[in-house]
């Protein structure tokens, strides 16, 4: 607690809203510090105890040790809500913050679930409870999975700040038909090692898929849509290259999210199944590696290298991060704590896959929108027909607000979320600076600006 009582002195509240929230994860003598700290506190002076603090950060007065140590969760209060109300307007401090050999970034909590909403005496043991209007989220988690921040600027922010007065993000979420059963249907091709594991080249029907594509793309602009997911495993790197070139002509109005499914795609040394979202001029705002292949280790499965690193992305509205199907279902403990570490407001996810898939989707999906922030979750799933032929397989959104799952039919839908913006953060619009000479990769995490 000294140098969090250094750090107000130097009036430095980042850094010592981070401390405070490593301090709180603490464990002491078999008990949480933060479950202590809740043990002691008096809820009737507590409204008291915050209004003495923020009057005397407000007049910078030095704050007395013995005070911070009696009542931190007032302190956390006071330096939670000042800080966020004094940055309305003002550009964004991105650098992350080094605290006792580690580092973190210090976010705005821009869209405010239900989860933020219950009462603080339903909430023991949990920071989020206290930490209300900032996350606090480290460049690298527990498993090493590296963590990197960028900056929505310029039209992307605009769009989205001006979405902050209606409270609604339209996404459509896409779904082909052209895997029938008839004779010109789509299917993936690729080949098959003598271990079993597939790398996917191409798909047997690339005219065809191309309608598809711009099927969804056409109904996406005419309902509307801010945003468009599609598939994984649909939309190839020619495919692609396509798509992008849409949005770089201009032709994407009003879409200004839009992730293109994924694929295999080669680099120098290896092969990844990789996504990215872009922005209304098809420049990347998030790119992915996905990070569990699907398959056995005895039998079919990717054959690709497996990603070690997220990104996400800070908008008017919220924290957008994108990963591929696995990555959001899977057990194994690289990524089942990985958005309880890096809470995130909304969550693409591209997938390809079986009735299961979408069941554990589904369950890990109403599982975040209680997380954190609460995560919105939009699912685009492909039926992987190859290997479990069956009827169509529609993705599917989450909505963390509402806490209800929306349908979306066998020819893709608009998907509209609601969200509510934090006081404060409601409709402005953000002026992003330009990156600074030398501003970039940080020795923990990344800092880039899109």
């Amino acid at each position: 607690m000294n140098r969090v009582v250094e750090l107000i002195s130097a009036g430095d509240l980042a850094s010592a809203l981070v401390r405070l929230w490593i301090l709180a994860g603490r464990y002491e003598e078999g008990s949480s510090v933060l479950n202590r700290w809740e043990r002691e506190r008096l809820s009737d002076t507590h409204e008291a105890e915050v209004r003495a603090f923020k009057a005397q950060l407000e007049h910078e007065d030095l704050i007395d040790l013995g005070q911070a140590e009696r009542v931190p969760l007032a302190l956390i209060t006071a330096l939670d809500e000042l800080r966020f109300a004094t940055q309305t307007g003002k550009p964004r401090g991105v650098e992350p913050f080094e605290e006792e050999g580690s580092s973190y970034f210090l976010l705005p909590v821009e869209a405010e679930a239900r989860h933020r909403e219950l009462p603080l005496s339903e909430g023991n043991g949990n920071r989020e409870a206290w930490f209300r209007w900032h996350a606090v989220v480290p460049t690298k988690t527990m498993s090493g999975i590296g963590v990197s921040l960028n900056v929505a600027r310029g039209r992307t922010a605009n769009h989205l700040a001006r979405l902050a007065n209606r409270g609604v993000l339209g996404v459509w979420i896409g779904h082909f038909e052209d895997q029938d059963g008839s004779a010109d249907a789509v299917r993936l091709q690729g080949e098959t090692s003598g271990a079993g594991r597939v790398r996917f080249r191409g798909v047997s029907n690339p005219e065809r898929r191309l309608e598809s594509i711009r099927r969804n793309w056409s109904d996406a602009r005419r309902a509307g849509a801010d945003g468009l997911v599609l598939p994984e495993l649909t939309v190839t790197l020619e495919h692609r290259a396509e798509v992008r070139g849409w949005l770089e002509r201009g032709e994407g109005t009003p879409l200004e999210l839009v992730v293109a499914g994924s694929f295999h795609e080669e680099d120098t040394s290896c092969c990844y199944n990789t996504s990215e979202l872009w922005d209304g001029m098809g420049r990347p705002l998030l790119r992915h590696r996905k990070l569990r292949p699907f398959g056995d280790a005895d039998g079919a499965a990717e054959d690709i290298a497996d990603g070690n690193a997220l990104e996400i992305l800070d908008t008017p509205i919220g924290i957008f991060a994108l990963v591929i199907c696995k990555d959001f279902l899977d057990d194994y403990h690289r990524v089942t704590t990985l958005f309880r570490e890096v809470p995130v407001d909304w969550l693409f996810v591209p997938s390809y896959g079986d009735d299961k898939t979408s069941t554990l989707h589904r369950a890990r999906a109403r599982q975040l929108a209680h997380v954190g922030p609460g995560t919105t979750t939009i699912v685009a799933t492909q039926r992987a027909v190859e290997v479990c032929e069956g009827n169509p397989l529609p993705g599917f959104a989450h909505s963390a607000l509402e806490d209800k799952s929306f349908d979306v039919g066998p020819a893709g839908e608009l998907v509209r979320l609601a969200f509510r913006a934090n006081p404060g953060g409601n409709g402005r619009v953000l002026v992003f600076p330009s990156p600074r000479p030398g501003a970039g990769r940080s020795p923990s995490g990344s800092v880039n600006r899109p």
